[in-house]
């Protein structure tokens, strides 16, 4: 489900039309409020959640689409109709301000805690570790297969924290704590 939430939320690269408004604290409690609602639905519709984690970040289009077919789209449109937003779209646009100011700020945090600068050089670090470790290459070549599926998905992370304003990322820098706090654990 956490995947689901987080493509989801960092698509509809066409949706900017709500980035005007600039995020505040009743935007962010409407968000939490609704990842939290959204997250309950895993229980009810574990095969659609499952089947939704199987979409690539780029693959925002198809997964919206996915997701209005299925059988979760009642509850999902019942969740953004007693939310502070007006439509899903609406909600997807707020949801990737608020994910790329987060990774944003993760990002940042990274380089200042360990001098590395990206994802990349911290994955690459860690299958010289396992090669040095003497680990089975079958273990490396599956550790490799992993590590392309997220840099693709650290790419896209990366044009998205790119994308948002600097008050956007003041904003989440400042509220990064209060987000973490109560955001449901799946969905950090």
């Amino acid at each position: 489900m956490k995947k689901i939430i987080i493509v989801l939320a960092l698509m509809c690269q066409s949706l900017w039309a709500y980035a005007e408004q600039p995020l505040n604290q009743d935007l962010l409690e409407s968000y939490v409020d609704v990842m939290k609602k959204m997250s309950e639905l895993e229980i009810r519709y574990p095969q659609v959640m499952d089947k939704s984690d199987q979409f690539s970040i780029s693959e925002d289009r198809s997964l919206i689409n996915f997701l209005k077919s299925s059988a979760a789209y009642p509850d999902i449109k019942k969740i953004i109709a007693s939310s502070k937003f007006k439509s899903l779209d609406e909600f997807f646009s707020i949801s990737k301000r608020i994910m790329g100011g987060m990774y944003a700020e993760h990002q940042r945090e990274m380089k200042q805690q360990t001098g590395i600068t990206n994802m990349n050089a911290m994955m690459e670090q860690g299958i010289l570790a396992m090669k040095q470790s003497g680990a089975p290459a079958s273990v490396i070549a599956e550790m490799r297969r992993e590590m392309e599926k997220e840099r693709a998905e650290v790419k896209e992370m990366d044009k998205l924290a790119k994308n948002i304003s600097e008050q956007d990322k003041q904003f989440i820098r400042k509220n990064m704590n209060w987000l973490m706090a109560h955001l449901p654990e799946d969905e950090q």
